[in-house]
C-alpha cells in the first residue's frame, strides 16, 4: 500500500472518530445532525459574538428559513444557544452561544485536533 493511501485511510479513521465523538458529545437529542454542526461551529467561529436570527438561519444553508427556525428554536430550548438583548436595538434580540455549547465544542475541537495530528 502506498504512503498516500495509508494517509488517506488514517484521515478517514480520524474523521470517523470525530463523527462518533460528536454524536457522544451531543447525544441528548438529534443534535448529531449535520445542520446543527453547521450552526454550532459557525457560532463558535464568531468567538462569542451574538448574531441576528436571520444570520443564524443562514448558517444552515441547505435548509429553508422555516426549517432553520425550527432547528434554532430547538437549540435555544435545549440551552445550546441563548437569546440576548441587542445593545444597538432594544426592540430586537440576538442569538449567542451558551457556555454549555462553548465548553462542549472546545473539548470536541481539541479532541479532533489531537486525532487528526495523530492520523497525519
Amino acid at each position: 500500500m502506498s504512503g498516500h493511501r495509508e494517509a488517506q485511510i488514517a484521515f478517514v479513521g480520524a474523521l470517523r472518530k470525530l463523527d462518533r465523538h460528536w454524536a457522544d458529545t451531543f447525544n441528548d437529542g438529534d443534535f448529531f445532525d449535520l445542520h446543527y454542526s453547521a450552526l454550532f461551529t459557525e457560532m463558535w467561529l464568531r468567538d462569542g459574538r451574538a448574531v441576528p436570527r436571520t444570520e443564524a438561519y443562514a448558517f444552515m444553508q441547505s435548509l429553508s428559513p422555516q426549517t432553520a427556525m425550527k432547528y434554532l428554536n430547538r437549540a435555544l430550548a435545549e440551552g445550546y444557544l441563548l437569546e440576548v438583548d441587542n445593545p444597538e436595538d432594544r426592540r430586537s434580540r440576538l442569538i449567542a452561544m451558551s457556555p454549555k455549547l462553548k465548553e462542549r465544542l472546545d473539548a470536541l475541537i481539541d479532541y479532533a485536533l489531537a486525532e487528526f495530528r495523530r492520523a497525519l
